[in-house]
């Protein structure tokens, strides 16, 4: 196993669950907003977007590692959940690319990476819907 960096927590399968229940909430948020059409509505859909996929991703990292990601790093979480599937790392990381612009910046996210955002979350939601049936 590669070197760890950052923070991880031990988790497992009731954690894998609530973890998924927090996504699901943040996916039914972000759904919500993007049938919205203003810009600050478009943030609040990816925003929410990005913190599903966060919480889908621990989930799938809890029931399959027994870990999942804790630190400030979210190169971290990526990593780690290369670990399980190198794909949904892939969906974390178009995920995380969203997160300055839907939480910190001045500008609006445009409507197609919205798009390409709320993509990644619902793989991410659905595939630890899966693995958690």
């Amino acid at each position: 196993m590669p070197a760890r960096r950052g923070k991880n927590h031990l988790c497992g399968a009731g954690d894998a669950r609530n973890r998924l229940a927090t996504a699901r909430e943040y996916q039914e948020l972000a759904a919500f907003k993007a049938d919205e059409q203003t810009g600050a509505a478009r943030n609040a859909a990816a925003g929410n977007a990005v913190l599903a996929g966060i919480a889908a991703a621990d989930a799938i990292c809890c029931l399959r590692l027994g870990r999942r990601a804790a630190g400030s790093e979210h190169s971290e979480a990526v990593s780690l959940l290369g670990l399980v599937d190198r794909a949904l790392s892939r969906q974390l990381a178009t995920l995380l690319g969203a997160k300055p612009i839907a939480h910190y910046g001045e500008s609006f996210i445009g409507a197609a990476a919205l798009t390409r955002t709320l993509r990644a979350m619902d793989h991410l939601v659905a595939a630890a819907e899966a693995m958690l049936a």
